[in-house]
């Protein structure tokens, strides 16, 4: 079942995440999309573990075209998004 993740609590402020091909690459999270959640398996392949609390976020709408990094995942704390999968309604 697909996943998705929007941010919990905007109202205090974007969370950051982390370019997947270069960590040190940080962008603020925009709060307006909704960011689909990889697989397991694409977790263990890129070595995220999700019971850590990172997680890959992937929206075709969030980027950081200035860096060439646009369209690429993106290594988010669990803590900061809410989650819900295709067919539920969105938080």
């Amino acid at each position: 079942m697909i996943s998705f993740a929007r941010v919990r609590e905007p109202e205090k402020g974007n969370p950051f995440c982390e370019c997947i091909h270069n960590r040190e690459l940080e962008h603020e999270v925009n709060p307006e999309l909704t960011y689909f959640v990889m697989s397991d398996d694409v977790h263990e392949k890129w070595g995220i573990d999700y019971e850590l609390g990172e997680m890959l976020i992937y929206s075709p709408d969030f980027g950081h075209p200035e860096h060439g990094d646009d369209r690429c995942l993106w290594v988010a704390q669990t803590i900061d998004f809410d989650f819900f999968m295709l067919g539920e309604e969105r938080p």
